[in-house]
């Protein structure tokens, strides 16, 4: 049998069931691979993965044949010697894999990555209280972390979470990049974090704010960048998440930062929704999208910095917003000059 036969063949339920493992009905059970008191581990039947969600867990992510692995505690080949004979029937089976080939790693299915990406922000809201300068980081500038849904990511988290199909996931996703010498750098070093959501309320990427001073931001351990904001390629999601269909107000900001000070205003959120951007130039395709989608909307306020840039990004972005919504109130906020939502709450 090809490996590219029983990757097609085999499916996760057969591997569970082969184990006596049941999920639930929302396709969690309880992991096998820890001591693990409530179900953290996670069943993707239309991709055939798996995520644990635990932070004292190894497993990370993985496969049908990533699965048998982890429980057989066997090389990959013998993994999927065993998913042969599973998919005849228990019978042994002649696995042939070309000349050169190499087992694939887990692909980039839109579920795995919302699994590793799920995890990974866990662990780093459980690293946000733990670090000082993080922690005084927010306090400087009026942030209640605990009001949020925030994390901080020191940079060794690949240490700890170091299993090698997550690590192997998180190097495809942009989490991690390989040094030369060995060891990794890692995405948004030094930088609080905040989960960007989809439509559904999962996280579908992350943003990173430095705590650093411009002039010592890094964007990987040991790269300098001016710049103090850090986005996964191919940015996708929104903060705090998509506007409520019910939505008649809607505050639009021009960062993560300011949209969290707002959301800290019981005032506010109890008449309007709040939406960042990302920076003046960021109001994407996909702002477009979930803002036109709003059907009861009947307001929008840009509520940019007062400096040059916000200036000219108001004007433009109150423009092409009436463009598209012509029967929708198109407001703005008049802050002090040089100042941000931010700076005045």
């Amino acid at each position: 049998m090809e490996l590219r036969q029983i990757k097609e063949q085999l499916t996760i339920y057969q591997v569970l069931q082969h184990y006596g493992l049941k999920p639930d009905k929302n396709n969690r059970l309880l992991c096998p691979f820890h001591p693990d008191k409530t179900p953290s581990l996670q069943i993707y039947p239309a991709t055939n993965t798996w995520c644990c969600f635990s932070s004292n867990c190894n497993a990370g992510t993985g496969d049908a044949i990533q699965f048998i692995e982890l429980k057989e505690k066997c090389s990959k080949h013998e993994a999927l010697t065993k998913a042969a004979s599973l998919i005849n029937g228990n019978e042994p089976a002649k696995l042939f894999i070309a000349a050169g080939s190499k087992v694939p790693p887990l692909e980039g299915f839109r579920e795995a990555k919302e699994a590793v990406l799920t995890k990974l922000f866990k662990y780093f809201t459980k690293a946000l209280p733990l670090s000082k300068k993080s922690v005084d980081y927010l306090e400087g500038r009026a942030i209640n972390y605990k009001a949020h849904e925030a994390g901080y990511n020191s940079g060794d988290w690949h240490h700890k979470l170091n299993e090698p199909h997550f690590i192997k996931s998180c190097e495809q996703y942009g989490l991690l990049k390989p040094k030369p010498a060995g060891g990794y750098s890692t995405w948004a070093k030094d930088c609080i974090i905040f989960p960007l959501k989809n439509q559904e309320g999962k996280i579908i990427s992350l943003y990173g704010r430095s705590i650093l001073t411009p002039s010592l931001s890094t964007g990987g351990e040991g790269e300098a960048h001016a710049s103090r904001h850090f986005y996964l390629s191919n940015r996708s999601g929104l903060y705090p998440g998509y506007p409520a269909l019910t939505t008649k107000k809607l505050i639009l900001v021009e960062s993560i930062i300011d949209a969290a000070s707002l959301l800290q205003q019981q005032a506010i959120t109890e008449q309007y929704s709040v939406l960042s951007l990302y920076g003046t130039n960021g109001l994407t395709d996909e702002h477009i999208k979930a803002i036109t989608a709003l059907p009861q909307l009947e307001e929008i306020i840009l509520t940019l910095d007062a400096d040059e840039a916000g200036e000219a990004a108001t004007h433009k972005h109150a423009h092409a917003l009436y463009t598209l919504l012509p029967h929708v109130r198109i407001a703005r906020t008049h802050l002090p000059s040089g100042e941000d939502v931010n700076s005045v709450l």
